[in-house]
């Protein structure tokens, strides 16, 4: 029997709550040829009895079960060595592949033989629902590793060939950012590209990894940003590191006037860094810092808790304003609020504040 063209790799741990439905969104592709391995990571709840009920009805799926838990990074490696097909596709236990996903990756790749990884757009949902579209473009993606991931993990399909030939696997000490860090080396020996299509929806919920264990993920992230940092810009500082990456996270230990003028300051050495070492495409690299300097600039200036009119000034004096992303009622309310805040109303207000505040602490004491 040939073997089959596509391997669907879905690893699992204690994912009982949402497993049927995410198997059966790959049971019912439109695309047949593929086999389903699943590999249980010594899950302690119901889902061994779901897993060997599906197996007993599907004869695509095919269940490893390890007697002591690997964690994600390993048990993906293990799936990766199992897998049997051209094409390695990747799953959650709890998300939802639409029915053309697999059909049209598979096309895809035929069709762009340069491409090894493929990720497509998504959608968030549960509570919530939000499109979510990614960069398509090999530059743009390995461009954007530099600082974020834009690659989603279980809506990408490989090359098994593209993988054998990199010698790269999942990093198990990387557990909780694996997927991030796999693609910020895996995208110096493949080529990468996403889809145009919404083909995933990713399932937000309290039991995920990523907010379980929010902090480990977030000290791996931060790991990774320091990594690659490292490769652009010799030696940073201390101050330069920190700047650095709660600019990644999108926050601001600051607010002062002369902060955005450090932040510009600081995406201008990573330009001329980058010019130097020649290790992201230039073009892409300062489009890239282009718009990251916009989206920062609306968070500094229009999510903030204290306006002014020093701040209105300073961002009259931004050179890159954000103003082709803001409608011209946000850009009236942002003077005003600046302004307001410089009115003789404005002190006796923050004078009423305090006495209020004086108050309550006399009648608590």
């Amino acid at each position: 029997m040939p073997a089959p063209r596509v391997t669907v790799l879905m690893p699992v741990y204690n994912g009982a709550e949402y497993l049927e439905e995410a198997v059966e969104s790959i049971l019912r592709q439109t695309y047949s040829n593929f086999d389903f391995l699943i590999i249980d990571d010594a899950s302690g709840d119901g889902t061994a009895g779901l897993l060997k009920k599906i197996a007993a009805g599907e004869k695509r799926t095919r269940i490893i079960t390890n007697p002591v838990r690997k964690q994600l990074a390993a048990a993906l490696n293990q799936g990766i060595e199992s897998a049997g097909g051209k094409y390695i596709a990747m799953m959650n236990c709890d998300d939802i592949s639409l029915p053309g996903r697999i059909e049209r990756q598979v096309e895809f790749l035929k069709t762009h033989p340069d491409i090894d990884v493929c990720g497509t757009w998504y959608e968030r949902f549960n509570g919530i629902k939000e499109r979510v579209d990614l960069e398509t473009e090999h530059e743009k993606i390995k461009t954007l590793l530099f600082r974020t991931c834009p690659v989603c993990h279980p809506s990408v399909m490989f090359r098994k060939e593209a993988l054998e030939r990199s010698g790269l696997r999942y990093c198990e000490e990387f557990n909780f950012a694996e997927d991030f860090e796999f693609w910020t080396r895996l995208v110096e020996k493949c080529h990468f590209a996403n889809v145009p299509e919404v083909l995933l929806r990713y399932r937000i919920h309290a039991n995920q990894t990523v907010v379980r264990y929010e902090q480990n993920h977030m000290a791996k992230v931060d790991a990774i940003r320091e990594r690659q940092l490292r490769r652009l810009v010799s030696n940073p500082t201390d101050e330069q590191m920190l700047l650095h990456l709660e600019l990644c996270r999108g926050g601001f230990r600051r607010q002062g006037e002369n902060y955005f003028e450090d932040i510009r300051n600081w995406l201008e050495l990573l330009r001329n860094s980058n010019k130097q070492k020649g290790i992201y495409p230039q073009d892409e690299f300062s489009q890239m810092l282009k718009d990251w300097e916009k989206q920062l600039a609306y968070s500094f200036y229009f999510v903030r808790k204290k306006y002014s009119p020093a701040v209105l000034l300073d961002f009259l004096r931004n050179k890159n304003k954000p103003w082709d992303k803001i409608r011209p009622i946000y850009l009236i309310k942002f003077a005003v609020k600046c302004l307001i805040a410089w009115t003789p109303f404005a002190g006796k207000r923050q004078l009423s504040e305090r006495n209020k505040r004086r108050d309550k602490n006399a009648i608590n004491d």
